[in-house]
């Protein structure tokens, strides 16, 4: 019988296969579609404050060669503009363009078929769980990617430490 450890990751990565590789979105890769939604949740959340490439990078776990492909590609569909920092000429912002949004809205509404036809055949009570329970655990990966970062910090001020008393 397989180990409880074993039962949750095979899971993790069927339901992340499927989200990947069914093809939800069309017009944009999953990536873009992923950025585009970031850039517009933090827009409804803070219309001043855009978010950097960087930031992007740190929210999807996109490596930093993928993120400029990618938003180079929405800025050539006109989803988004890089805008330069007035305070410090070497941070560049992302703004989602929603003037320009049309496609983007097009391939959200088509990827919500999914959820709506969960919804609709196990629930909205098991649903309302279910994405309980995904916050939850979302809350303690983040916590537990904290913790080791810092026993990672902490072994390596152990270890210089040590390498010092060497010396």
């Amino acid at each position: 019988m397989e180990s409880l450890s074993e039962q949750l990751l095979e899971a993790w990565l069927d339901i992340s296969a499927i989200i990947r590789n069914d093809r939800i979105v069309n017009g944009l890769t999953f990536n873009e579609t992923f950025i585009c939604n970031i850039l517009l949740r933090q827009k409804k959340k803070d219309d001043k404050t855009y978010l950097t490439a960087m930031d992007l990078c740190a929210s999807t776990g996109i490596l930093k060669s993928q993120m400029n492909r990618c938003l180079t590609s929405l800025e050539e569909k006109g989803l988004i503009e890089r805008i330069r920092s007035e305070e410090d000429k070497r941070k560049i912002y992302i703004k989602f363009r929603e003037e320009n949004s049309r496609l983007y809205e097009e391939e959200h509404q088509h990827s919500l078929k999914i959820p709506d036809k969960l919804i609709q055949r196990m629930g909205k009570e098991k649903i309302e769980q279910t994405i309980g329970l995904l916050n939850e655990i979302i809350d303690t990966i983040k916590k537990i990617r904290i913790e080791g970062q810092l026993e990672k910090a902490e072994e390596i001020a152990v270890s210089s430490a040590s390498e010092e008393n060497v010396k």
